[in-house]
């Protein structure tokens, strides 16, 4: 009994998924710059073709969200594990490639391109709290190198706010960055007196300092139709 029960409630997910009869509310737990992935395209696509399934998204820090997914609290969830492995529960798919940059304001940096940990000793720094992902990503590769944490915060625009005013050094994602702030500096050979005070020097580590941003589910999830749903338009976009 319990198997033919299990058969026709399959079926039942299976057709409401080619009809476009989904319901429920899909948790989705999202990190600071979310937006530049691919989600939000799919997020409206599985709304077109779902339109009876409601998105919920909450905010958090990597390891609060990967600790949700895992207890179940959340069904997916965008974050980074570049240190930590995932626990063994957990599939993922990575959405987006991003990196640690080191920003200042123009003139800040004393070489003409890239930043080594060396550069920043004795500098103040701005960067994450010890709660998010990319703190533990930075801390595993400065390994001995000493900073000074001067502000911390999981907020990457105010990053790059206190490195304008010429707080510090701000190593923050770059897919945050303005628009208008450059890669890489090309212009430290100009007098002083000929830089904007605004304009920022946004500098890559040699070697890069890469993560990735990772869509995060539990392996048995997947039984959820649902999660089904999202994950196929994930894959959708990834072809």
């Amino acid at each position: 009994m319990r198997a033919a029960l299990s058969a026709i409630e399959h079926a039942h997910d299976a057709f409401a998924e080619r009809t476009g009869l989904l319901t429920g509310t899909l948790r989705i737990g999202v990190v600071n710059g979310t937006a530049n992935t691919r989600i939000p395209t799919c997020a409206a696509a599985l709304h077109r073709a779902h339109p009876g399934v409601r998105i919920t998204m909450v905010d958090g820090t990597s390891r609060t969200l990967i600790e949700s997914v895992h207890a179940r609290e959340l069904d997916l969830a965008v974050a980074v594990s570049e240190v930590a492995p995932l626990p063994g529960e957990l599939d993922s798919i990575t959405v987006m490639m991003d990196e640690v940059v080191a920003v200042a304001v123009s003139g800040g940096f004393p070489h003409a391109s890239g930043v080594s940990w060396p550069d920043l000793a004795g500098r103040p720094i701005i960067s994450y709290t010890h709660e998010s992902a990319l703190a533990e990503l930075i801390d595993a590769a400065r390994a001995d190198h000493q900073i000074d944490l001067m502000c911390v915060t999981n907020d990457p625009l105010l990053h790059v706010a206190m490195a304008r005013q010429g707080a510090g050094i701000a190593l923050t994602a770059a897919s945050m960055l303005p628009a208008t702030a450059p890669a890489a500096s090309d212009k430290d050979d100009r007098p002083d007196g000929c830089r904007d005070p605004d304009e920022l020097d946004v500098r890559h580590f040699n070697p890069p300092l890469t993560l990735r941003k990772r869509l995060i589910w539990r392996r048995d999830a997947d039984s959820s139709p649902a999660v089904r749903a999202f994950l196929n338009q994930v894959s959708k976009s990834d072809a």
